[in-house]
């Protein structure tokens, strides 16, 4: 794997074609700028998070088991 590794990096052929990177055309609507708030996508983020998460959540502690005995060695005694 490491010469897989170093013979990728430093002895393979390079290629010299440009990365694609699109274009806005010409006649196109421009974003509404509701859209473009990011307060909004991060705040619908959580909503989302916390309205998913919710009912397993509860129900995780509410039906939770009460846990193990205590153990003696070797944090008692």
């Amino acid at each position: 794997m490491v010469y897989i590794f170093i013979q990728l990096t430093f002895f393979a052929p390079r290629g010299v074609e440009e990365y694609p990177i699109a274009e806005e055309e010409e006649d196109a609507e421009p974003t509404p700028k509701l859209l473009e708030n990011w307060v909004l996508w991060i705040a619908i983020t959580i909503g989302l998070i916390l309205f998913a998460y919710t009912i397993p959540v509860f129900e995780i502690l509410q039906h939770s088991p009460p846990g193990s005995p205590p153990f003696d060695w070797p944090i008692g005694k």
